[in-house]
């Protein structure tokens, strides 16, 4: 067991002292002052910047000292980070665990999204590496050396959670007459010879609807904790599901829910609605009956204090809107589950995030690999998540599954996800 020394430890040093030593199962205690005694306690390190000497191993950090959002860099290499070009380990997990350049940057892509393109892990090459897992290890060898002893952890294990987001809940199904002709009008027009045929054969009842593929999604949720979030919306525009209320949508709700869990996907309307997320997970739960308690941001548009903020709002207990719509990999240096921490009210929150590695659009429309490439892509996150612990959560969709139109050949590659661990409920 090791013992840090603070005279006044701040809000921000408990968060990461958790993640680093909590999350992995290592015991550790804290003091707050240096007497006669505190001397013999076994592995007593000091983490107070007043204090220099034998004690400090270079783990002090002035971010970690603060309370309010100012600006900060951070630099240097995979393994020795540097915040405002001094070595930081602690400060550096915390910037990227509480996504602190979000607050810094007003960059944003055409859904005002914050994208991987500007985000420091990409420019320096550590997107593909849980890197906040990564520097934790270093601090801890770096204890293990010092004092001569091994910091019992507990095992690591890797655990396969796939999750589907519902937007389109059909592609001809419950859209009535009218809509389906004029769409196949569009298709003429587009050439779109494949969705033309498709549409015809499903009409005659010749072919199952290609978006159909809940028995596919539930067969998967018998072998693993799948997550299913559904847009309640049919707004139109960026938000085009079939209506909660539909005879369609409550047959497909009533089908998968006794396997899964079922949360909301909140959508892009949300954003500029004051109660909307409350709205939607209310109509959601009247729709299933049962308590909603996780979201994941339609588009994931997620806007950084205000999303989590009406999350806790709203009663959602778990966000899995983390990670890039443009890129893979651990957009908050980890897989693992986390507290979020709100950098505005410098306050640990009982909203748990849940960051998700890879998503279905990333790897062939954004980065527009073939299902073999991606197939590699996704065994090499996975070796990392394997590496350093934590779960190897994934992001499909019903449409994407279906090996319907530009996402032929694609359901081999959640298949292969599938088969990179041994994994059960």
């Amino acid at each position: 067991m090791i013992h840090f020394y603070h005279r006044n430890l701040t809000t921000r040093w408990k968060y990461v002292l958790d993640f680093v030593f909590g999350s992995r199962g290592i015991n550790y205690g804290i003091c707050e002052r240096l007497e006669e005694d505190t001397f013999n306690l076994p592995g007593l390190i000091s983490i107070d910047p007043t204090v220099d000497g034998r004690f400090s191993l270079m783990f002090s950090s002035t971010l970690l000292e603060e309370d309010k959002i100012r600006t900060v860099k951070l630099d240097g290499t995979s393994d020795a980070p540097l915040l405002n070009g001094e070595v930081d380990f602690f400060g550096s997990i915390f910037f990227v665990l509480t996504q602190y350049e979000q607050y810094l940057s007003s960059q944003r892509d055409s859904l005002g999204r914050f994208p991987a393109s500007e985000s420091i892990l990409k420019r320096k090459g550590w997107l593909h590496q849980p890197i906040a897992d990564r520097w934790s290890e270093r601090i801890i060898e770096n204890i293990e050396a010092h004092f001569g002893f091994s910091l019992r952890r507990k095992e690591k294990s890797v655990q396969l959670v796939p999750t589907f987001d519902i937007d389109n809940a059909y592609a001809f199904k419950g859209k009535g007459i009218l809509r389906n002709c004029l769409s196949m009008a569009r298709d003429g027009l587009r050439l779109d010879g494949n969705r033309f045929i498709k549409r015809i054969a499903w009409s005659l009842g010749f072919a199952k609807d290609p978006y159909d593929t809940y028995v596919f999604i539930r067969a998967i949720a018998k072998e693993f904790p799948v997550h299913v979030f559904w847009l309640t919306e049919s707004t139109g525009g960026k938000d085009n599901n079939l209506s909660i209320r539909s005879g369609e949508v409550q047959e497909i709700l009533a089908f998968l829910k006794e396997d899964l869990v079922l949360g909301l996907h909140p959508s892009f309307a949300s954003n500029f609605g004051k109660n909307k997320i409350q709205e939607e997970k209310k109509n959601l739960e009247e729709a299933t009956k049962s308590s909603i308690e996780h979201a994941r941001m339609h588009f994931l548009r997620l806007e950084l204090p205000g999303t989590y903020r009406s999350f806790l709002k709203a009663g959602i207990k778990e966000d899995h809107s983390l990670g890039f719509a443009d890129e893979i990999g651990f957009r908050i240096g980890t897989a693992r589950k986390i507290s979020w921490f709100d950098l505005g009210k410098n306050e640990v929150t009982p909203l748990q995030l849940q960051p998700f590695v890879y998503m279905d659009g990333s790897l062939n429309e954004y980065m527009k690999l073939s299902p073999l490439e991606a197939k590699n892509k996704v065994t090499e996150l996975y070796r990392e998540v394997e590496k350093y612990g934590g779960d190897f959560v994934f992001l499909w969709h019903n449409e994407t599954i279906s090996d319907f139109g530009k996402w032929k050949g694609w359901s081999a590659v959640l298949k292969h996800t599938l088969e990179l661990g041994e994994n059960g409920k």
